[in-house]
């Protein structure tokens, strides 16, 4: 509507000026689109947009008279060219790279002292929260900010947001939820060495399982019924039929299931571990997927349902695990450059299975392992 009005007010006074509508990627421009279309059939006057070119699929430009809205990606600043424009909105100013800030859109409101719009959602601690910061600024009369948490959206239903909530953990919830800037993007796990503990001597109810694969290790963590670790092993020289011939004889030693990454090189060592008699959960990972299993790990620790031992490679493995934000808005998981995240996997594999066996139906798994769930397991009462 800020778009539209501005576009409304040059067209009534008859200048052929150029509007933006920015978004981080190309295919993000489609929503925006989208909003507009929306808007002008059920808000703005009628008569308003005079003229379109493009479609939803491939957005170009809106008409309101003589003015007109176009519609540009900033994946690429180096094409953010223009030869003055009237007013810039930049939505989800938070993941757009600097540069497309600083040294493309900027420069394009010059020729008229053009305003711009800046929206997102907090995304560190980037330029996007320095503009947000001079907006905060009395003494600073070029930039205004304005905000708030979710709660305070008048087209959101409070319990709607409360249900997304309960399953993000506190960091997630503080940025996605109540609009915090936080001082980074990274630790995703926060007080993990307050769970230390004694290893568990109780039985052992599930074994998370990450498969090595080319420079990573194979990772063996188990835990008991209260969520305590019972065992943790890794190992990234043995061969691959001594890894399954560990596996096979440390699962039956301990009479529990297995959950295994299943994902490429883990699926042929999925079907070797059934053959030889194991109760195998598959976890086929995928961008969604890993979230889920990260997500639910992370909820487990801040609420201190796990018990982690003291070796200082999981610890700090979990420590320095990370999450970053893509163009498109979603959370990527994952350990920094150069480091291992096999460690991380384990544990919330392991979790994942302890939590569903709780009360939570198993998700992520192959369909034909989920047709067999009815047969009795050889490990009764453990599954």
């Amino acid at each position: 509507m800020w778009t539209l009005a501005g576009a409304k007010r040059d067209a009534l006074v008859g200048e052929t000026a150029i509007s933006w509508v920015v978004a981080p990627t190309f295919s993000l421009t489609r929503p925006l689109w989208r909003k507009f279309m929306v808007t002008n059939r059920r808000a703005a006057p009628g008569g308003w947009i005079t003229a379109m070119h493009g479609s939803e699929a491939r957005p170009d430009y809106l008409e309101v008279g003589a003015a007109r809205i176009e519609f540009k990606s900033a994946d690429d600043p180096e094409r953010l060219v223009a030869e003055g424009l009237h007013r810039v909105w930049l939505d989800e100013g938070g993941t757009v790279k600097e540069a497309a800030w600083t040294e493309s859109l900027l420069p394009t409101l010059m020729d008229f002292k053009a305003p711009a719009l800046l929206t997102g959602t907090p995304k560190g601690r980037n330029w996007f929260y320095r503009m947000w910061l001079r907006g905060q600024d009395e003494a600073d009369t070029e930039v205004a900010s304005f905000g708030g948490p979710s709660y305070e959206n008048p087209f959101m239903e409070k319990r709607e947001i409360d249900r997304i909530a309960q399953e993000m953990p506190e960091r997630l919830y503080r940025q996605e939820i109540m609009a915090e800037f936080l001082t980074d993007e990274g630790a995703v796990f926060r007080g993990v060495r307050n769970l230390v503990g004694p290893y568990s001597d109780k039985r052992t109810a599930v074994i998370g399982i990450d498969l090595a694969r080319r420079k990573d290790f194979t990772v063996l963590h188990g835990l008991d019924h209260d969520g305590a670790t019972t065992l943790w092993d890794r190992d990234r020289q043995t061969a691959w039929p001594l890894q399954k011939a560990r596996i096979v004889a440390t699962a039956e030693a301990r009479e529990c299931m297995v959950v295994v990454d299943a994902t490429g090189v883990g699926d042929p060592v999925v079907q070797d571990l059934q053959k030889a008699g194991l109760v195998v959960v598959p976890y086929q990972f995928t961008l969604a997927s890993k979230q889920r299993l990260i997500d639910s790990l992370a909820m487990a620790i801040e609420q201190a349902k796990v018990t982690l031992p003291d070796e200082p490679v999981l610890l700090n493995e979990l420590e320095a695990f990370e999450f970053s934000t893509t163009p498109l808005g979603n959370i990527r998981y994952g350990a920094p450059e150069g480091l291992h995240d096999d460690c991380v996997i384990a544990l919330g594999l392991a979790w994942h299975a302890l939590a569903d066996q709780q009360g939570r139906l198993i998700t992520d798994i192959d369909p034909d392992f989920a047709k067999g769930l009815v047969r009795p397991s050889p490990y009764r009462g453990h599954f």
